[in-house]
């Protein structure tokens, strides 16, 4: 019975670690400075897709573990959406501003030593939901 015990506390304690990594994070504008870095803002994307309060949406690309987040901006404030993977080669180097284009944020960048460009073909579902689509290339 005490390992029956056990082994339900540490099933409860996994489901609560993983619903807080998934939770989003807030940060004030100096702490936004601090992580701009491959950080885009959505310039096109349209105004009445935003959710409610938010003023402009960006998108961050982590290169070095693939990932990409939603950021929303609320006045001062910055929301920090969960991270999902993102399975394109990016280059912050050379990477382009990213464009919304029929429902769908295509974040490019051209590759090292290359002219080949690599899109990562992202869509935002509910408002602040970032998923990762595809990727394409121009080769």
């Amino acid at each position: 019975m005490k390992n029956q015990i056990i082994l339900l506390f540490l099933f409860l304690l996994l489901i609560q670690v993983k619903s807080a990594a998934q939770e989003a994070t807030f940060l004030s504008g100096a702490e936004f400075e601090d992580i701009s870095y491959n950080t885009y803002e959505i310039k096109n994307y349209p105004k009445e897709k935003l959710p409610e309060g938010v003023d402009k949406i960006y998108i961050r690309i982590t290169e070095d573990v693939q990932e990409a987040e939603l950021i929303l901006k609320y006045g001062y404030d910055y929301k920090l959406m969960p991270q999902v993977k993102a399975p394109f080669p990016f280059n912050s180097v050379k990477s382009f501003e990213p464009e919304y284009k029929d429902g769908l944020i295509y974040v490019s960048s051209q590759m090292p030593y290359s002219s080949n460009i690599i899109t990562g073909i992202f869509k935002i579902e509910d408002g602040d939901k970032l998923s990762f689509v595809k990727t394409e290339s121009d080769n």
